[in-house]
């Protein structure tokens, strides 16, 4: 389905740590572009963009720079293995990008204009929670164009219940967000 929509799409899941290094929750994060069953889930899912499927999957480098650099901190809950499931099931768990597009926003292989609170009450449709959103804007003309960087969905440490997220970055809820195919 990634590759079809020509989508760099990576999941991460960040812990937030609090003072003593204990997480207080989990966050998943669906970001734009920029075992044996195991990895072939994980290349689905959590492909490496800058390599090839072979590569990716023998070397494991870029999956292994994922794990130091957002899932050590919960390392004393979950290990590595049990990290990389829990993103599998929430990412199938909570599929935004068919939300997405059920509520025609994204179309697959094209790109697609909406706002943050069109965004916003679709992802809540399914979380029952609103997410955060990030966007960054580029001047490619001479106007500025919006565009969607992240959408964050905070879960309990346990990953059993989708919690409101302590820091939430929207975007301009009224201004065009381009979603790039």
């Amino acid at each position: 389905m990634l590759k079809s929509q020509n989508m760099l799409v990576i999941l991460i899941m960040l812990f937030a740590l609090s003072p003593v290094y204990a997480f207080d929750y989990l966050l998943f994060v669906l970001q734009w572009p920029p075992s044996f069953y195991i990895k072939n889930k994980l290349y689905e899912r959590w492909p490496d963009l800058l390599t090839s499927e072979v590569a990716c999957k023998q070397g494991q480098s870029f999956w292994k720079d994922q794990y130091i650099k957002h899932g050590t901190c919960c390392a004393s809950s979950y290990n590595q293995e049990q990290y990389f499931n829990l993103t599998i099931k929430l990412k199938d768990r909570f599929d935004l990008l068919k939300t997405l597009e059920n509520h025609r926003i994204i179309k697959p292989g094209s790109t697609t204009t909406s706002n943050a609170k069109q965004i916003r009450n679709a992802i809540a449709t399914v979380t029952k929670v609103f997410p955060s959103l990030k966007c960054f804007d580029i001047q490619e003309t001479l106007y500025l164009e919006l565009y969607l960087w992240d959408i964050s969905i905070c879960f309990n440490p346990q990953a059993t219940n989708v919690i409101p997220c302590r820091q939430s970055w929207t975007c301009d809820p009224i201004k065009r967000i381009t979603l790039p195919p």
